[in-house]
């Protein structure tokens, strides 16, 4: 796909593509646009679900983070003083 991008490119604006750096670049740009064009988000492949309770996901969740940790970052105490 990037390599079919990089052609159309090519053949329809060859001044943009007549040094190896200017060919690394539109191979770097179209790889990029391919891959954040198929990331899913996380809301539309995973279920959440917290003591048997469901947790309804944001749509514009990225990632998740789990943690079972009593603090994290250098010390940041993310539950509270318990």
């Amino acid at each position: 796909e990037v390599a079919l991008a990089f052609h159309t490119l090519r053949n329809e604006a060859p001044a943009l593509c007549s040094s190896r750096l200017g060919n690394k670049f539109w191979y770097v740009v179209n790889g990029v646009r391919t891959m954040l064009g198929q990331i899913p988000m996380i809301d539309q492949f995973i279920e959440v679900e917290v003591d048997g309770t469901p947790i309804n996901l944001a749509t514009n969740i990225g990632a998740i983070i789990c943690l079972n940790l009593p603090s994290y970052m250098g010390g940041a105490n993310l539950w509270g003083n318990a």
